[in-house]
């Protein structure tokens, strides 16, 4: 009975009713074409027969065109307008309602009643639907040692971080209560994942940043959950493959990971725009090969985030056009050769992979690289010069936060703020040094294609992003991002004096359409960049844009 008026009357006989009535009547679209709208109707339009008076009751009339049945998100703007709407009608029920009872005796009564409550405090936990090792590995997560007493907040903590790394499907929890010690036993049910995944997708854009992904996931659960992932890229910008071994742990109430990465993969920056997966065409200005393997462990840091620490040895070729280069297919090359010690704290509340319009998200990284390298180099467009081995080593350190705040039911504005400060040797600045420098990407479109205007060994960047919402699956965005490198090298392409520097700040603009689905994204953008000078780019985007974790994270 979605409005028991009549039960209130049959069961209770009060002197005087306020009810407030929410329910629209027939949704005036067309209903046998949504089971939803269907569904929500049977539940909130049900005929209620009563009968009532002025005298008798005060019955509120609220209409929320815009507010369907699931909107859980609204609830406390909707409690606040049934406030607002009674409180214009206090004097109305007063003159029907004699009694009154002080706020210091309610106050009174409800400590009173408060004061008999039993604290939820859990010893004994069940677990059903599960094996030894994992009931075992839920315990521990959830509580502690078997024995051990934990309070509701405890549970709640350790409930979300348990749910959260994809091993339970799901974990129904129950409770009964235990006379003997005043304690509550907790029954918990476990869906436990034990399944193989296949993972597909891609990314289809007008530039030439076309990519095809899959992918197969194993996860099962023996004494620990472990889990196998191993995915490929092939496209026109980035190509990889990838091997992913993680281990989860609890030592001490303290959970963390261990995962091994295995990653071979590139970067080719073409000069034309080719609609393609796989391009043959060679007229590319430069690229980047990168293998490596990793060690990490891993640790949860507040609800949303995490602490990780990692080594890693890999190497990496750059190949790039120098100022003596010939042109045709050839290339000046620097290999490298690394062992990077890593520590990064990252923390995100977004739900979706791009253009997020709520939330927000901060990533601090330390990186130490050991390392030497070589370079290969024409000193004359028929004279190449290889060098011997030369040490390496240096240190970066990056920040960057991403924050989005809601301006009312249509509006949100987002900031953007990332920093890089690396002790890395640019003393020659040429086209090797430029090729190795940190890039500022915050756009798809600054992800896919290579800037030297936007190349720092240290750098700052702010960002400004005002935004329109149509709905929760349309909306327009302006980015605007104003990068400044705080150091400056000498060179750029088309230049051959050696002796100009650069170290001019960079405007990037960018206004986007965004339909953002479940399954995918799609976006029409058109953008400037204010070095290269009048670099303006339109097009659309379609799907995710991925790429694994480089060596020297960020």
């Amino acid at each position: 009975n979605n409005f028991p008026v009549s039960v209130m009357q049959e069961e209770f006989r009060p002197d005087y009713i306020v009810g407030v009535s929410v329910g629209d009547e027939m949704s005036k679209t067309n209903a046998k074409s949504n089971i939803l709208e269907q569904i929500e109707n049977m539940i909130i339009n049900r005929d209620e027969k009563f009968h009532f008076t002025p005298d008798s009751m005060l019955i509120l009339d609220l209409k929320f065109d815009n507010v369907g049945l699931l909107a859980f998100g609204k609830a406390e703007q909707l409690s606040q307008v049934g406030y607002d709407s009674m409180m214009v009608h206090i004097s109305d029920v007063r003159k029907h309602v004699c009694d009154t009872v002080s706020a210091e005796d309610i106050s009174a009564r409800r400590d009173s009643f408060k004061a008999k409550f039993v604290p939820l405090c859990f010893r004994n936990v069940w677990i059903s639907n599960a094996n030894q090792f994992q009931s075992s590995y839920i315990r521990r997560n959830i509580g502690g040692k078997p024995g051990d007493k934990f309070t509701f907040a405890t549970f709640r903590r350790n409930y979300y971080k348990l749910l959260s790394d994809n091993k339970m499907k799901e974990i129904q929890p129950h409770t009964s209560f235990n006379a003997k010690d005043s304690t509550f036993d907790l029954m918990l049910k476990a869906d436990i994942d034990n399944s193989i995944n296949f993972k597909l997708g891609g990314y289809v854009s007008s530039n030439n940043v076309n990519q095809l992904y899959g992918g197969l996931l194993f996860q099962n659960f023996l004494k620990v959950p472990f889990s196998i992932d191993i995915d490929g890229h092939v496209g026109t910008l980035y190509k990889a493959g990838c091997l992913r071994v993680r281990t989860d742990f609890n030592v001490a109430h303290l959970p963390f990971y261990l995962k091994w990465n295995t990653v071979t993969h590139s970067f080719t920056y073409y000069n034309d725009e080719v609609m393609s997966f796989v391009s043959e065409n060679k007229s590319y200005s430069n690229s980047d090969v990168e293998q490596y393997t990793k060690l990490k462990i891993g640790f949860p840091a507040f609800r949303t985030g995490k602490m990780e620490f990692s080594a890693a040895y890999g190497v990496t070729r750059y190949q790039y056009k120098g100022l003596h280069t010939p042109y045709a297919n050839s290339f000046d090359r620097t290999d490298e050769r690394k062992f990077v010690f890593s520590g990064l704290f990252d923390r995100s509340s977004f739900t979706v992979r791009q253009f997020p319009v709520s939330g927000s998200s901060s990533r601090l990284a330390l990186n130490v690289v050991l390392g030497d390298y070589s370079t290969k180099k024409y000193f004359s467009p028929i004279e190449r010069h290889r060098s011997g081995r030369e040490d390496r080593d240096w240190a970066q350190l990056s920040f960057v936060a991403n924050n989005y705040f809601p301006l009312g039911r249509h509006f949100a504005f987002g900031t953007y703020l990332e920093g890089v400060v690396s002790s890395m040797d640019v003393e020659q600045r040429d086209a090797e040094s430029v090729v190795r420098m940190p890039a500022f990407e915050p756009t798809l479109h600054s992800k896919s294609v290579f800037n030297p205007y936007l190349r720092s060994d240290a750098f700052g960047a702010v960002g400004l992003i005002p935004i329109l919402k149509l709905t929760d699956q349309f909306h327009f965005r302006l980015e605007n991002y104003f990068y400044a490198p705080l150091s400056y090298y000498d060179w750029y392409p088309g230049n051959t004096s050696g002796n100009s520097y650069y170290n001019h700040p960079v405007y990037l603009g960018e206004i986007d359409f965004v339909v953002q689905l479940n399954f995918m994204t799609l976006s029409l953008y058109g953008n400037y960049y204010s070095r290269p000078e009048k670099n303006w780019n339109a097009g659309i985007n379609i799907g995710f844009l991925m790429f694994n974790e480089k060596l020297v994270v960020r």
